[in-house]
Protein backbone atom coordinates (compact mmCIF):
# COMPACT_ATOMS: atom_id res chain seq x y z
CA UNK A 1 0.00 0.00 0.00
CA UNK A 2 1.26 3.43 -0.88
CA UNK A 3 -0.54 6.52 0.38
CA UNK A 4 -0.04 10.03 -0.90
CA UNK A 5 -1.32 13.16 0.79
CA UNK A 6 -0.72 16.75 -0.20
CA UNK A 7 -0.15 19.02 2.80
CA UNK A 8 -2.84 21.50 3.82
CA UNK A 9 -2.82 24.94 2.19
CA UNK A 10 -0.61 23.74 -0.63
CA UNK A 11 -1.07 23.44 -4.35
CA UNK A 12 1.83 21.12 -5.02
CA UNK A 13 1.32 18.32 -7.47
CA UNK A 14 2.99 15.11 -6.42
CA UNK A 15 3.52 11.64 -7.78
CA UNK A 16 4.43 8.42 -6.08
CA UNK A 17 7.21 6.41 -7.67
CA UNK A 18 6.73 3.05 -9.23
CA UNK A 19 9.44 0.84 -7.87
CA UNK A 20 11.08 -1.71 -10.13
CA UNK A 21 12.56 -4.37 -7.94
CA UNK A 22 15.08 -6.80 -9.39
CA UNK A 23 15.05 -9.85 -7.17
CA UNK A 24 18.32 -11.39 -6.13
CA UNK A 25 19.39 -14.12 -3.74
CA UNK A 26 18.35 -13.83 -0.11
CA UNK A 27 16.16 -15.09 2.64
CA UNK A 28 12.61 -14.11 3.50
CA UNK A 29 13.38 -15.23 7.06
CA UNK A 30 16.02 -12.48 7.27
CA UNK A 31 13.48 -9.97 5.98
CA UNK A 32 11.05 -10.96 8.70
CA UNK A 33 13.56 -9.92 11.36
CA UNK A 34 12.89 -6.23 10.66
CA UNK A 35 9.67 -6.47 8.66
CA UNK A 36 7.06 -4.06 9.91
CA UNK A 37 9.52 -2.09 12.06
CA UNK A 38 10.53 1.04 10.12
CA UNK A 39 12.76 2.30 12.94
CA UNK A 40 14.94 -0.82 12.49
CA UNK A 41 15.33 0.09 8.79
CA UNK A 42 16.56 3.65 9.28
CA UNK A 43 19.25 4.99 11.58
CA UNK A 44 17.72 8.43 11.01
CA UNK A 45 14.38 7.30 12.49
CA UNK A 46 16.20 5.51 15.32
CA UNK A 47 17.98 8.69 16.42
CA UNK A 48 16.64 10.96 19.16
CA UNK A 49 14.51 13.87 17.95
CA UNK A 50 16.19 17.28 18.15
CA UNK A 51 14.53 20.70 17.70
CA UNK A 52 15.77 20.75 14.07
CA UNK A 53 13.92 17.47 13.42
CA UNK A 54 10.49 18.89 14.17
CA UNK A 55 8.16 19.64 11.30
CA UNK A 56 7.78 23.38 10.64
CA UNK A 57 4.82 25.27 12.07
CA UNK A 58 2.04 27.25 10.45
CA UNK A 59 -0.03 29.40 12.79
CA UNK A 60 1.56 27.68 15.80
CA UNK A 61 0.67 24.16 14.61
CA UNK A 62 2.82 21.64 12.70
CA UNK A 63 2.11 22.38 9.03
CA UNK A 64 0.88 18.82 8.47
CA UNK A 65 -1.38 18.81 11.55
CA UNK A 66 -4.44 16.68 10.88
CA UNK A 67 -2.70 14.64 8.17
CA UNK A 68 -2.15 11.59 10.38
CA UNK A 69 1.56 12.14 10.97
CA UNK A 70 3.06 11.38 14.38
CA UNK A 71 5.01 14.59 14.93
CA UNK A 72 7.21 13.06 17.64
CA UNK A 73 8.70 10.70 15.02
CA UNK A 74 9.79 13.38 12.54
CA UNK A 75 13.50 13.54 11.71
CA UNK A 76 15.16 16.03 9.40
CA UNK A 77 16.80 14.62 6.30
CA UNK A 78 18.35 17.98 5.45
CA UNK A 79 17.64 20.01 2.39
CA UNK A 80 18.79 21.58 -0.81
CA UNK A 81 18.67 25.24 -1.84
CA UNK A 82 15.01 24.76 -2.79
CA UNK A 83 13.51 22.05 -0.57
CA UNK A 84 13.67 20.76 3.01
CA UNK A 85 12.90 17.12 3.83
CA UNK A 86 11.79 15.02 6.80
CA UNK A 87 11.10 11.36 7.40
CA UNK A 88 8.18 10.70 9.75
CA UNK A 89 5.84 7.87 10.66
CA UNK A 90 2.09 8.17 10.32
CA UNK A 91 -0.51 6.84 12.76
CA UNK A 92 -0.46 3.46 10.95
CA UNK A 93 3.37 3.21 11.29
CA UNK A 94 3.87 3.86 7.57
CA UNK A 95 7.08 5.59 6.50
CA UNK A 96 6.41 9.08 5.14
CA UNK A 97 8.67 11.43 3.21
CA UNK A 98 7.75 15.10 3.66
CA UNK A 99 9.10 17.75 1.30
CA UNK A 100 8.53 21.50 1.62
CA UNK A 101 9.71 24.16 -0.82
CA UNK A 102 11.60 26.99 0.83
CA UNK A 103 10.29 29.55 -1.71
CA UNK A 104 6.52 29.18 -1.56
CA UNK A 105 5.87 26.60 1.18
CA UNK A 106 4.25 24.06 -1.17
CA UNK A 107 4.65 20.61 0.31
CA UNK A 108 4.07 16.94 -0.28
CA UNK A 109 3.65 13.98 2.00
CA UNK A 110 4.26 10.57 0.45
CA UNK A 111 3.84 7.42 2.56
CA UNK A 112 4.51 3.73 2.05
CA UNK A 113 4.26 0.63 4.21
CA UNK A 114 7.35 -0.49 6.14
CA UNK A 115 7.49 -3.61 3.93
CA UNK A 116 7.53 -1.54 0.74
CA UNK A 117 10.08 0.87 2.24
CA UNK A 118 12.36 -2.06 3.04
CA UNK A 119 12.03 -3.49 -0.48
CA UNK A 120 12.49 -0.31 -2.48
CA UNK A 121 12.58 2.84 -0.39
CA UNK A 122 10.30 5.83 -0.92
CA UNK A 123 10.21 8.50 -3.62
CA UNK A 124 8.43 11.77 -4.08
CA UNK A 125 7.98 14.32 -6.87
CA UNK A 126 6.69 17.79 -6.15
CA UNK A 127 6.37 20.83 -8.31
CA UNK A 128 4.62 24.14 -8.35
CA UNK A 129 4.84 27.33 -10.38
CA UNK A 130 8.08 28.19 -8.58
CA UNK A 131 9.74 24.85 -7.86
CA UNK A 132 10.48 21.27 -8.89
CA UNK A 133 12.08 18.55 -6.78
CA UNK A 134 12.48 14.79 -6.85
CA UNK A 135 13.47 12.89 -3.70
CA UNK A 136 14.55 9.29 -3.18
CA UNK A 137 15.23 7.66 0.19
CA UNK A 138 16.42 4.08 0.58
CA UNK A 139 16.48 2.06 3.80
CA UNK A 140 19.79 1.49 5.58
CA UNK A 141 22.22 -0.74 3.75
CA UNK A 142 21.40 0.28 0.19
CA UNK A 143 24.19 2.14 -1.60
CA UNK A 144 23.52 4.11 -4.81
CA UNK A 145 25.86 2.94 -7.59
CA UNK A 146 25.86 6.28 -9.37
CA UNK A 147 23.91 9.48 -8.82
CA UNK A 148 22.28 10.70 -12.07
CA UNK A 149 22.94 14.20 -13.38
CA UNK A 150 20.92 16.83 -11.54
CA UNK A 151 20.60 14.84 -8.33
CA UNK A 152 22.72 15.04 -5.18
CA UNK A 153 23.02 12.81 -2.14
CA UNK A 154 22.65 14.53 1.22
CA UNK A 155 24.47 13.41 4.38
CA UNK A 156 21.26 11.67 5.51
CA UNK A 157 21.31 9.45 2.42
CA UNK A 158 18.40 11.25 0.76
CA UNK A 159 18.94 11.82 -2.96
CA UNK A 160 17.25 14.96 -4.26
CA UNK A 161 17.21 17.38 -7.16
CA UNK A 162 16.04 17.48 -10.77
CA UNK A 163 16.96 14.53 -12.99
CA UNK A 164 15.11 15.69 -16.11
CA UNK A 165 18.46 16.17 -17.91
CA UNK A 166 19.82 12.76 -16.86
CA UNK A 167 20.47 10.02 -19.41
CA UNK A 168 19.59 7.34 -16.84
CA UNK A 169 16.03 6.19 -16.27
CA UNK A 170 16.59 4.62 -12.83
CA UNK A 171 18.63 4.82 -9.66
CA UNK A 172 20.35 1.52 -8.93
CA UNK A 173 21.11 0.53 -5.35
CA UNK A 174 23.31 -2.34 -4.21
CA UNK A 175 22.80 -4.11 -0.90
CA UNK A 176 25.77 -3.44 1.31
CA UNK A 177 26.89 -5.06 4.52
CA UNK A 178 24.42 -2.93 6.48
CA UNK A 179 21.36 -4.15 4.58
CA UNK A 180 18.93 -5.41 7.18
CA UNK A 181 16.89 -8.35 5.93
CA UNK A 182 17.16 -7.53 2.24
CA UNK A 183 15.70 -10.08 -0.15
CA UNK A 184 17.29 -8.43 -3.18
CA UNK A 185 20.93 -7.72 -3.90
CA UNK A 186 20.02 -5.01 -6.39
CA UNK A 187 17.12 -2.57 -6.27
CA UNK A 188 16.22 -0.25 -9.12
CA UNK A 189 14.06 2.81 -8.50
CA UNK A 190 12.52 4.43 -11.57
CA UNK A 191 13.33 8.14 -11.84
CA UNK A 192 10.11 10.08 -11.38
CA UNK A 193 10.45 12.52 -14.25
CA UNK A 194 9.80 9.75 -16.78
CA UNK A 195 6.08 9.42 -16.10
Amino acid sequence: MTKHVVGKQTLAIAAVAAFALTLGAGSTAAMASVGGNPVAMSTVLASDQTPEDRLPSEDGQPFADGMGLVNETSRSLGGTETTNYWIVLDADANVCLVGKFTSDGFSTITCTTPENFQKGGISSLQYSETGYAEAYLAPDGLQAREIPVGLEQLDSGLISGDSRAAAEDALTFDSGDGARGRIAEITEVQLLHLG
